[in-house]
């Protein structure tokens, strides 16, 4: 398994590396790659890392469906950049199916 985390330049490196640790010593993934691009480039990076990859797993926005489909979100545009199953999650929440479709 390995985790990535993309940052704007070689700049944020020590401190993207930093998030990663913690984020994953946090969930008990300890033993994961990990992986801090500083291309600046999130949406490049993540189709770059996937290429040998047979699952992405993302962090899903908090917008509405129809907003991510009509005005687009890094979500959907990874999904046409990888060649392998895309999963998104996103923390459970109180929100209703009105609210989950077209947003807060």
């Amino acid at each position: 398994m390995s985790l990535l985390y993309a940052v704007d330049d070689e700049s944020e490196r020590e401190a993207g590396e930093a998030f990663l640790g913690e984020w994953a010593d946090e969930r008990g993934l300890d033993d994961a790659n990990r992986i801090v691009d500083t291309s600046g480039d999130v949406e490049d990076s993540i189709a770059r890392h996937a290429g040998d990859r047979s699952m992405v797993m993302m962090g899903a926005t908090r917008e509405g469906l129809l907003s991510r489909l009509v005005r687009g979100s890094l979500a959907f545009e990874v999904l046409n950049d990888v060649d392998c199953t895309v999963l998104l999650a996103e923390r459970p929440q109180q929100r209703s199916l009105v609210e989950r479709i077209f947003g807060r």
